[in-house]
């Protein structure tokens, strides 16, 4: 497991987006615009960040059901579930990284009309 951890932290230098790699997710209709998701490497401390840029969102009918969106980076994939609060109740973001990976924090409540911001570190497996 020791070598799992050193082998990602070897490869987090040379990391980059390749043409396959789904870096944005954008979503609904508003006067502000869509609600956003990136995934952006970190200069340093991190191997990326997921922003979510919440804004209110304009439906006729009330969303049920969380939004479930895959980003990749570098090839690898990280899942992030949107449970929507419906009106002006904030949402909250899941984050899931790749294995070998943790989320900080992996869950956050998202107020409307903020960005709410999650880091992507090496997990020290052992």
């Amino acid at each position: 497991m020791i070598r799992t951890a050193l082998a990602v932290l070897l490869m987090l230098p040379g990391m980059e987006a390749s043409a396959e790699d789904v870096t944005r997710k954008e979503w609904g209709v508003s006067a502000k615009g869509p609600c956003v998701l990136t995934l952006v490497p970190c200069e340093s401390g991190c191997w990326a960040r997921v922003e979510f840029e919440n804004v209110v969102i304009g439906l006729p009918t009330p969303q049920i059901g969380p939004e479930v969106f895959t980003l990749t980076l570098a090839g690898m994939d990280v899942i992030v579930t949107v449970r929507p609060g419906g009106g002006h109740i904030p949402e909250i973001m899941l984050v899931t990284p790749p294995y070998g990976f943790t989320a900080d924090p992996g869950e956050l409540v998202v107020d409307d009309d903020t960005t709410g911001v999650v880091f992507i570190m090496p997990a020290l497996i052992g």
